[in-house]
């Protein structure tokens, strides 16, 4: 009978151990249509101002926000100390 090495363990990669992981998709959010719709909280004074102005100019509080963040994206965004006016590639 000829003596041989143990075999080691498989041990999965971390790639694999990484994409498993319940959030590890590229896109979040329920898909509703060709957009995806997410969820996150704001603070209910900062919402209820959202609201007025968002009955002001006509516009749902979705739109207002999809325009924000447009806008963001597009022009920067000044933040107090902060003033970001170029994305990363």
């Amino acid at each position: 009978m000829a003596i041989t090495k143990p075999k080691a363990p498989v041990q999965p990669s971390v790639e694999a151990f990484i994409t498993a992981a319940p959030d590890a998709t590229a896109v979040r959010g329920v898909r509703v249509g060709r957009k995806r719709q997410i969820t996150f909280a704001l603070d209910p004074n900062l919402l209820a101002e959202l609201d007025s102005f968002a009955r002001e100019i006509g516009l749902s509080r979705a739109t207002v926000i999809s325009l924000s963040i447009q806008q963001a994206l597009n022009n920067g965004l000044n933040v107090t100390g902060l003033n970001v006016t170029t994305r990363s590639p």
